[in-house]
């Protein structure tokens, strides 16, 4: 014996309750990666794969919705490599719906390695505004920044061309404020 075919107002209910539960799950695994030390260190752990490898993070700790931290993050962008270590942030997720807010930024130090990047045909032109694409808030604590030399290789130790040493930056979208302690 054969069931009898589902009643129209039976399959009249199935998109419906296929669509609220992806939505539920949609949700749910938005909330996992947002609000727990588990979603991040997820995040942190894809982010080479997504990003190509030109993003690293190691140490994370925290939530993605702040406060969050990292013990380096690296970034091998085409014209200089990044490393930053000691990062902690703090920021407020629920303002960007109208802008960034980033309430506290610390990192302990950054050394920026140029690499050799072959001369470009063009000439660098003028932005036509320095205005950013978005409003944002942001106050920013530097122990360190290095920049070395594009002969320089972050595991030989060569010394840095540029060195600052603790630096304070504070940016509210329509003004800004650095304070340089020792160049």
């Amino acid at each position: 014996m054969n069931a009898a075919p589902p009643s129209p107002a039976r399959r009249r209910w199935r998109l419906p309750a296929a669509l609220a539960l992806a939505s539920i799950t949609v949700c749910a695994a938005l909330a996992w990666l947002l609000a727990t030390g588990s979603g991040l260190r997820t995040l942190a752990a894809v982010a080479p794969y997504l990003s190509g490898g030109a993003v690293r993070a190691e140490g994370v700790s925290g939530a993605l919705r702040g406060p969050f931290a990292f013990s380096r993050l690296t970034l091998d962008l085409p014209a200089a490599k990044i490393e930053m270590d000691d990062i902690a942030l703090d920021w407020r997720p629920s303002a960007l719906l109208s802008h960034l807010a980033i309430d506290r930024l610390r990192v302990a130090r950054i050394a920026v390695f140029l690499k050799d990047t072959p001369p470009s045909p063009t000439p660098p032109a003028l932005p036509e505004s320095l205005r950013p694409p978005f409003a944002f808030a942001l106050a920013a604590e530097i122990g360190a920044l290095e920049i070395h030399g594009a002969d320089a290789d972050e595991a030989d130790g060569a010394a840095p061309v540029f060195v600052l040493r603790e630096g304070h930056l504070t940016l509210d979208g329509t003004s800004a404020r650095l304070s340089l302690n020792q160049l």
